[in-house]
């Protein structure tokens, strides 16, 4: 990509910019006022790059048009939304990796999961992340947090999520396939991580790994067993800690569960003194 410097004055306001010669669908133009009532001598550089949300930041009254991923990451916000994978793990380890190096974690770290689980190895990656010491890592559940994401919500260090998110969990599913040795080698290591979940779990969870074992346990007709949770449910059994909403934890225990998620209106300006 090709930029060309040129400098432009309006009224008392001069500024250095950069402006792309040609621009794309994904690409952003800026559009400056000619109308400017206040002077500033010094120079500004607005560079522009491909963005799919751009949001309007204003400060010692210049406006700039910025990332609001960028703006969002600069806040201690991380999303961890769609399938589990490699691509998506990467993603959100070296944004968090980012944000360390730049002093942007300074009281805590904070990841919004609505996620249908996925690959048990990328999110077990995740999780040594979410256990490093030093920082304040919270986790917020939304919509669906299910199998590995169920897991990876547990691992904050102070849980909650929405009224109305539904928390699942099961044991690992995957295919075995190749020849007897190859088999039986794929199935040893399923099965470690079968216990390395489990137990992971009943640490997070405060149950007991019979438990774990027993609730995501398959029955005699070998039908994959798959326990859905409210987030009443998911307080009772440990995987969070609290329900974000404009009613305390306490009235909510007092009202029926149904009609409370209903008719509650989430208050996103409180959502940190629940964090």
């Amino acid at each position: 990509m090709r930029f060309i410097n040129k400098s432009l004055s309006a009224d008392h306001m001069k500024i250095n910019y950069n402006k792309n010669s040609s621009f794309k669908k994904n690409q952003f133009k800026i559009m400056l006022r000619k109308n400017i009532n206040y002077k500033i001598s010094n120079y500004y550089s607005i560079f522009f790059k491909k963005l799919n949300n751009i949001i309007l930041s204003r400060k010692s009254m210049l406006e700039n048009y910025i990332d609001i991923q960028d703006f969002i990451m600069g806040n201690n916000f991380f999303f961890c939304f769609g399938e589990i994978d490699e691509v998506l793990i990467n993603m959100i380890i070296n944004n968090f990796i980012y944000s360390s190096l730049n002093n942007n974690l300074c009281n805590s770290y904070k990841i919004l999961i609505n996620s249908p689980g996925g690959d048990i190895i990328a999110g077990f990656a995740l999780y040594d992340i979410l256990s490093l010491g030093g920082y304040k890592i919270n986790t917020i559940g939304l919509g669906i947090t299910a199998s590995m994401a169920a897991f990876l919500l547990a691992s904050g260090e102070k849980r909650t999520t929405f009224p109305n998110t539904r928390i699942m969990i099961h044991q690992p599913l995957g295919g075995i396939q190749g020849t007897i040795a190859e088999i039986e080698i794929q199935a040893k290591e399923l099965i470690f991580y079968k216990n390395n979940l489990n137990y992971l779990l009943s640490k997070l969870t405060n149950q007991s790994i019979s438990k774990i074992e027993k609730d995501t346990a398959r029955d005699r007709l070998s039908i994959f067993y798959i326990r859905y949770l409210t987030p009443l449910e998911a307080i009772e059994y440990g995987l969070i800690d609290n329900i974000i909403s404009s009613h305390k934890e306490v009235s909510f225990r007092k009202i029926a569960y149904f009609n409370f998620s209903k008719s509650s209106v989430i208050n996103w300006n409180e959502i940190n003194n629940f964090m």
